[in-house]
Protein backbone atom coordinates (compact mmCIF):
# COMPACT_ATOMS: atom_id res chain seq x y z
CA UNK A 1 0.00 0.00 0.00
CA UNK A 2 1.36 3.40 -1.24
CA UNK A 3 1.27 6.41 1.46
CA UNK A 4 -1.58 8.08 -0.12
CA UNK A 5 -4.05 5.06 0.56
CA UNK A 6 -2.78 4.99 4.15
CA UNK A 7 -3.53 8.71 4.31
CA UNK A 8 -6.66 8.23 2.39
CA UNK A 9 -7.72 5.31 4.71
CA UNK A 10 -6.87 7.28 7.77
CA UNK A 11 -8.80 9.94 6.76
CA UNK A 12 -12.14 8.18 5.95
CA UNK A 13 -11.42 6.58 9.54
CA UNK A 14 -11.15 9.91 11.26
CA UNK A 15 -14.00 10.68 9.39
CA UNK A 16 -16.28 8.18 11.00
CA UNK A 17 -14.64 8.52 14.49
CA UNK A 18 -15.42 12.46 14.57
CA UNK A 19 -19.21 11.56 13.34
CA UNK A 20 -19.68 8.82 16.28
CA UNK A 21 -17.96 11.36 18.61
CA UNK A 22 -20.38 14.14 17.92
CA UNK A 23 -23.29 11.15 18.15
CA UNK A 24 -22.61 10.16 21.15
CA UNK A 25 -21.07 14.20 22.94
CA UNK A 26 -23.99 16.55 21.24
CA UNK A 27 -27.23 13.96 19.55
CA UNK A 28 -27.89 11.31 22.15
CA UNK A 29 -27.87 13.41 25.27
CA UNK A 30 -30.65 15.51 22.92
CA UNK A 31 -32.42 12.51 21.73
CA UNK A 32 -32.47 11.67 26.04
CA UNK A 33 -33.66 14.69 27.24
CA UNK A 34 -36.44 14.61 24.60
CA UNK A 35 -37.51 11.54 25.44
CA UNK A 36 -37.66 12.85 29.70
CA UNK A 37 -40.00 15.38 28.38
CA UNK A 38 -42.08 13.18 26.10
CA UNK A 39 -42.40 11.53 29.96
CA UNK A 40 -43.12 14.72 32.07
CA UNK A 41 -45.40 15.67 29.34
CA UNK A 42 -47.52 12.15 30.24
CA UNK A 43 -46.98 12.41 33.80
CA UNK A 44 -48.77 16.11 33.60
CA UNK A 45 -51.50 15.20 31.30
CA UNK A 46 -52.54 12.39 33.64
CA UNK A 47 -51.88 14.64 36.54
CA UNK A 48 -54.14 18.03 34.79
CA UNK A 49 -57.00 15.05 34.31
CA UNK A 50 -57.39 14.02 37.83
CA UNK A 51 -57.56 17.99 38.62
CA UNK A 52 -59.80 18.97 36.21
CA UNK A 53 -61.94 15.77 37.65
CA UNK A 54 -61.78 17.20 41.52
CA UNK A 55 -62.81 20.94 40.01
CA UNK A 56 -65.44 19.78 38.54
CA UNK A 57 -66.48 17.80 41.84
CA UNK A 58 -65.77 20.90 43.31
CA UNK A 59 -68.14 22.93 41.41
CA UNK A 60 -71.31 20.32 41.49
CA UNK A 61 -70.67 21.38 45.85
CA UNK A 62 -70.07 24.60 45.07
CA UNK A 63 -73.23 25.03 43.63
CA UNK A 64 -74.61 24.43 46.90
CA UNK A 65 -72.55 26.44 49.12
CA UNK A 66 -75.81 29.19 49.68
CA UNK A 67 -77.82 25.83 51.51
CA UNK A 68 -74.63 25.03 53.33
CA UNK A 69 -74.33 28.35 54.58
CA UNK A 70 -77.58 29.16 56.04
CA UNK A 71 -77.36 25.37 57.62
CA UNK A 72 -74.15 26.54 59.18
CA UNK A 73 -75.58 29.75 60.12
CA UNK A 74 -78.78 28.18 62.26
CA UNK A 75 -75.98 25.62 63.80
CA UNK A 76 -73.51 28.15 64.96
CA UNK A 77 -76.35 30.48 66.61
CA UNK A 78 -77.31 27.09 68.24
CA UNK A 79 -74.38 26.25 69.69
CA UNK A 80 -72.71 28.43 72.66
CA UNK A 81 -70.17 30.76 71.77
CA UNK A 82 -68.05 29.27 74.64
CA UNK A 83 -68.77 26.95 77.83
CA UNK A 84 -68.46 29.93 80.41
CA UNK A 85 -66.09 27.96 82.33
CA UNK A 86 -64.49 31.12 83.92
CA UNK A 87 -68.00 31.06 85.86
CA UNK A 88 -67.51 27.63 86.65
CA UNK A 89 -63.53 28.21 87.96
CA UNK A 90 -64.70 30.78 89.81
CA UNK A 91 -67.04 28.80 91.51
CA UNK A 92 -64.44 26.01 92.56
CA UNK A 93 -62.22 28.43 93.81
CA UNK A 94 -64.89 29.97 95.89
CA UNK A 95 -65.62 26.39 97.37
CA UNK A 96 -61.55 25.65 97.86
CA UNK A 97 -60.59 29.13 99.73
CA UNK A 98 -64.08 28.19 102.26
CA UNK A 99 -62.66 24.44 102.34
CA UNK A 100 -58.94 25.60 103.10
CA UNK A 101 -57.84 23.20 99.94
CA UNK A 102 -56.26 23.87 96.98
CA UNK A 103 -57.07 23.16 93.26
CA UNK A 104 -53.88 21.01 91.83
CA UNK A 105 -55.35 20.52 88.12
CA UNK A 106 -58.49 21.61 86.50
CA UNK A 107 -59.43 20.18 82.92
CA UNK A 108 -61.88 20.62 80.60
CA UNK A 109 -62.65 18.04 78.09
CA UNK A 110 -64.37 18.14 74.44
CA UNK A 111 -67.59 18.48 74.16
CA UNK A 112 -69.45 15.25 73.44
CA UNK A 113 -73.16 14.32 73.50
CA UNK A 114 -75.01 14.33 76.08
CA UNK A 115 -75.91 10.87 78.07
CA UNK A 116 -78.42 10.45 80.70
CA UNK A 117 -76.53 9.61 83.65
CA UNK A 118 -76.95 6.18 85.58
CA UNK A 119 -76.96 4.58 88.65
CA UNK A 120 -73.43 3.25 89.88
CA UNK A 121 -73.15 1.06 92.36
CA UNK A 122 -69.40 -0.41 94.28
CA UNK A 123 -69.25 -3.11 96.65
CA UNK A 124 -70.33 -1.80 99.97
CA UNK A 125 -71.49 1.55 98.72
CA UNK A 126 -74.86 2.69 97.93
CA UNK A 127 -76.58 3.65 94.77
CA UNK A 128 -77.21 7.22 94.22
CA UNK A 129 -80.58 8.55 93.97
CA UNK A 130 -81.78 8.33 90.10
CA UNK A 131 -81.67 11.52 88.35
CA UNK A 132 -84.47 13.42 87.56
CA UNK A 133 -83.69 15.07 83.62
CA UNK A 134 -86.38 16.74 81.50
CA UNK A 135 -87.19 14.49 78.48
CA UNK A 136 -86.81 18.00 76.23
CA UNK A 137 -83.21 17.56 76.99
CA UNK A 138 -81.60 14.89 73.98
CA UNK A 139 -78.62 13.78 72.95
CA UNK A 140 -79.21 15.76 69.42
CA UNK A 141 -79.96 19.17 71.81
CA UNK A 142 -77.65 19.50 74.62
CA UNK A 143 -74.05 18.42 74.75
CA UNK A 144 -71.96 17.32 78.13
CA UNK A 145 -68.49 18.75 78.99
CA UNK A 146 -66.51 16.38 80.90
CA UNK A 147 -64.54 18.97 83.55
CA UNK A 148 -61.71 16.73 85.81
CA UNK A 149 -60.69 18.45 89.09
CA UNK A 150 -57.84 17.66 91.75
CA UNK A 151 -57.67 19.00 94.81
CA UNK A 152 -55.12 18.47 97.88
CA UNK A 153 -55.69 19.79 101.43
CA UNK A 154 -55.52 18.80 105.05
CA UNK A 155 -57.99 16.25 106.29
CA UNK A 156 -58.83 17.69 109.58
CA UNK A 157 -58.27 15.08 112.51
CA UNK A 158 -61.58 14.40 114.57
CA UNK A 159 -60.95 14.55 118.24
CA UNK A 160 -62.02 11.27 119.93
CA UNK A 161 -63.76 11.73 123.23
Amino acid sequence: MDRNKILMFVAVLAMFVVAGAGFLVGVQPQLQAADAAKAQTATTNQNNSALATGVATLRSQFSKIDSLTTQLASLTASVPADAASSTLIDEYNDIAKATDTTIVNLTFADAQAYTEPVATTSAGVAAAPKSVTSSLITPTNFSAIPVTIQIKGVTPRRSTS
